[in-house]
């Protein structure tokens, strides 16, 4: 009940005993007031307690709904550093897989640098070995020339004289009939001394 119509039933109440000494008749005048009173109190309580429920309903739905709206507010905000969030995490995907690719890119000229060098090597490596091989031919080749000039070939006329020529077309050949070359060492061999033309 609500303390209006507490109040009211205590005044009516102590009137009545008031009245109730002084004049009968007006006694039960204000007795039906009264029974009245609380009738009508009594049926206006329920609109009363209906109206103050639609009160404290309607107080508990606005503080439901600044609730929600706090709620949905912070929600936002969540939001709204989750999106930060995930765009920074994808800003850093990107730069680590731009990264990953320079590595790459690095790595992969990196090889091709080690294979140019290795093919450098392999190319200077053959160089100086075909520069070997030219030297030994080189050396075998003086070689046979100095063997060859050991065994110089001369030319005589078995015919005129005993002397051996080193050039086919020299003066002392001149008067000769018949020409014939052997090695040097098989001239000096048989007694034969070089021409006074090529001394």
């Amino acid at each position: 009940m609500s303390y209006l119509f507490l109040a009211f039933l205590g005044s009516a109440l102590i009137s009545l005993l008031f009245f109730n000494r002084q004049r009968p008749r007006k006694w039960r005048r204000v007795l039906i007031i009264i029974i009245a009173l609380i009738g009508l109190g009594g049926s206006l309580m329920p609109v009363a307690a209906a109206n103050s429920k639609k009160t404290s309903q309607h107080q508990v739905d606005v503080r439901e709904n600044k609730a929600a709206r706090a709620n949905s507010s912070a929600l936002k905000k969540q939001l709204a550093t989750k999106k930060t969030e995930a765009s920074q995490l994808t800003k850093q995907v990107a730069s680590q897989s731009r990264l990953v690719k320079k590595q790459q890119k690095a790595s992969e000229s990196e090889r091709v640098r080690a294979a140019s060098a290795s093919i450098a090597a392999t190319n200077q490596a053959s160089e100086a070995a075909q520069q070997q091989a030219a030297i030994q031919a080189s050396q075998q080749a003086q070689q046979a020339a100095s063997a060859q000039q050991v065994e110089q070939m001369v030319t005589i006329a078995p015919n005129s004289g005993k002397k051996y020529h080193l050039d086919p077309n020299c003066r002392g050949l001149s008067r000769a009939n018949s020409t014939t070359t052997m090695p040097l060492s098989q001239a000096q061999a048989e007694g034969y001394t070089l021409c006074g033309w090529e001394d």
